[in-house]
């Protein structure tokens, strides 16, 4: 994972208006951590108000980490301020 991290930092520094986005897969991280996904800041379900919601939570889902960075910030104490504003 830090090979990811030096790899982003890297290109961000050469290019500092390049952001970084990902697809998951809702049934597999399902699979993976026995809990759904559910929207929020830097989460959206793809298949949300389209005539296959109903699916939505088995994915795609696209998460914007960037936005994780604002709305997940970390207090000097160490806890979250997650969902807070």
């Amino acid at each position: 994972m830090s090979d990811v991290r030096v790899r982003w930092q890297s290109l961000h520094e050469t290019w500092p208006a390049l952001r970084l986005y990902a697809l998951v897969d809702g049934v597999q991280y399902q699979s993976h951590f026995c809990k759904r996904l559910r929207p929020g800041p830097g989460l959206f379900a793809l298949f949300d108000g389209t005539p296959d919601a109903a699916l939505a939570h088995a994915g795609p889902w696209l998460v914007i980490p960037a936005s994780w960075l604002t709305a997940w910030s970390v207090t000097s104490s160490g806890s979250s301020t997650m969902g807070r504003r």
